[in-house]
């Protein structure tokens, strides 16, 4: 038999594979069932040490990398209850609002029930609710009735007191009434003498032109029941109003 010419691959030392941990099996631990972790390298026998402590950080660091992400995930779930659950609440208090607005909204300012400011008062004008002034403002006109708009009122201090506590108890800021409501939104912290100084009120009546309300049918913005035909009942409402011509 001849001999052969092919080169002789050389052996190699199982004792030095070992060594350099080229002997190695892939596996899957159960509870590494998520498919976000990447198999797992063991090395089996006499592993090096570099390899074993690279593996173990890699496998931490997934581990670090998940826990974050868990926790972010319920910062953020718990943040969204809670936004959710100030919605909820800030919708609620709109809807009272809302249903509280309503109901002002349908009920009308009281008719004068005070004998004594109807006669002494109503004597020379209209007797205006109550409700169209702050409290303030009534304080204001009953202590200058010497000088009551260019006319001197003469009534003992009695009846001072008791219209001036009439008409306190029922000023604009403590009416539930749709229009007292909107004279004190309308007013902020001025207090006037004249109703036709309240911007609510001049606001409504701006679309009249000031030769009609100047007319001798109506005479100033002041005589409120020459067109509105209801209003001593307390109702403004448009639907009662009919100008004179």
């Amino acid at each position: 038999m001849g001999t052969s010419n092919a080169p002789v691959a050389p052996r190699r030392d199982p004792a030095r594979d070992l060594d350099e941990g080229i002997e190695i099996k892939r596996y899957y631990p159960g509870w590494w069932s998520i498919s976000l972790f990447k198999p797992v390298v063991r090395f089996e026998g006499r592993c090096t040490p570099g390899r074993v402590k690279s593996g173990v950080l890699k496998m931490w660091g997934k581990i670090g990398v998940v826990i974050c992400c868990l926790f972010m995930w319920t910062l953020l779930a718990e943040k969204a209850d809670t936004s959710h659950a100030d919605d909820d609440d800030r919708g609620r208090h709109r809807e009272r609002t809302r249903e509280r607005d309503r109901k002002r909204d349908h009920s009308p300012m009281k008719p004068v029930s005070n004998p004594l400011y109807k006669e002494e008062c109503g004597a020379c004008h209209f007797t205006y609710q109550p409700e169209l002034l702050p409290s303030g403002s009534w304080r204001k006109l009953v202590s200058e009735l010497d000088n009551h708009f260019g006319e001197s009122v003469a009534l003992d201090d009695d009846s001072k007191k008791a219209i001036l506590d009439y008409l306190t108890a029922n000023s604009a800021e403590k009416s539930s009434a749709k229009r007292a409501v909107r004279i004190m939104r309308s007013l902020g912290s001025d207090v006037p003498s004249r109703i036709t100084d309240i911007p609510y009120i001049r606001k409504k009546h701006r679309k009249i032109p000031a030769s009609v309300l100047e007319g001798k049918s109506i005479g100033s913005l002041s005589n409120c029941s020459a067109c509105h035909t209801t209003a001593e009942e307390g109702v403004y409402d448009d639907d009662y109003v009919i100008i004179p011509k």
